[in-house]
């Protein structure tokens, strides 16, 4: 690298514990989503997700216990 350049930053996104990884089988993808749901896993990130769909739709969101 020249002298005086900066390096580039690289941006890798947080992971997804609610998401569908798209290199993998969809209806295993699924069943892990619902069993997850189902067994109260990542209870933090859907608070989050619930949380930004009620922003989007203008419902007032609920303060955290």
């Amino acid at each position: 690298m020249a002298k005086g350049k900066s390096k580039s930053v690289i941006y890798s996104p947080p992971d997804d514990p609610l998401g569908i990884d798209p290199d993998k089988d969809f209806n295993a993808e699924a069943r892990r989503i619902a069993r997850d749901a189902i067994e109260g896993r990542h209870q933090e990130a859907v608070q989050v997700e619930v949380e930004a769909a009620r922003r989007r739709w203008g419902i007032p969101t609920k303060p955290r216990s």
